[in-house]
């Protein structure tokens, strides 16, 4: 049988739950209310139900670990972690950029660069460049979208495919570099391909030691004293 894997996205505003079973998705929940500290157990266990499983019946749990919004990623890592401990299954770190890429390039498949684009507030995005057989050309990072820091990636906007949250700023800033894009938000559902990858190699994280990758640091108001 085929590993079956329960995914948790909480990157962003949309929080996702999705049940897989080899490279197929059985069955996701998206929720759009932004409230992913009381809406993640719940729809984890109705997901579970609604499919008649048990978490007994998973082969591994795997999250998205980052970059993303620093609240909503220690929200889906946390839970990861416990249901890992707690049922003793292999937990799987994903990176919303790789997966990404990949739902890229299974969709478009002719293109030698693929860019995910994170959205990070104002003009700003978490990136990554990968190839065409995913190797990392430009590790994860923060940038200012502009027309100069595409110029400076050296790569023809014909060559290359942008995706994720980030994607919806290009033509705005960058109109001179007409490029194509994959519509959709990152959910669940494409967490499988990595997710599964890592799991048919045996990459596995310590729940101990899995921390979520936010590449900026969080930024925490501190109030002021009140005189």
């Amino acid at each position: 049988m085929e590993p079956r894997i329960l995914h948790i996205e909480t990157s962003e505003r949309s929080c996702s739950v999705c049940l897989s079973e080899g490279n197929n998705c059985i069955s996701q929940i998206v929720d759009e209310s932004g409230e992913h500290q009381s809406t993640l157990a719940p729809n984890i266990k109705k997901l579970l139900i609604d499919n008649e499983l048990f978490f007994n019946d998973l082969d591994a749990f795997s999250v998205n670990v980052g970059p993303g919004s620093y609240t909503s990623l220690r929200v889906g890592v946390m839970m990861a972690k416990g249901l890992s401990v707690l049922n003793r299954k292999p937990l799987i770190a994903n990176t919303g950029l790789l997966a990404l890429a990949m739902e890229s390039k299974s969709r478009f498949p002719d293109y030698a660069y693929y860019i995910p684009l994170i959205d990070a507030r104002r003009d700003d995005v978490y990136f990554a460049v990968y190839d065409e057989v995913f190797n990392e050309l430009k590790a994860a990072q923060f940038a200012q979208l502009s027309s100069a820091w595409f110029k400076n990636l050296g790569i023809q906007a014909a060559q290359c495919l942008i995706s994720g949250s980030g994607s919806r700023k290009w033509t705005g800033i960058i109109p001179e570099y007409p490029v194509q894009s994959l519509e959709g938000i990152l959910t669940a559902k494409w967490l499988i391909k990595p997710a599964l990858q890592a799991f048919q190699m045996g990459i596995f994280e310590s729940p101990a030691e899995l921390k979520p990758f936010y590449i900026k640091d969080p930024n925490i108001t501190v109030a002021k004293k009140k005189i």
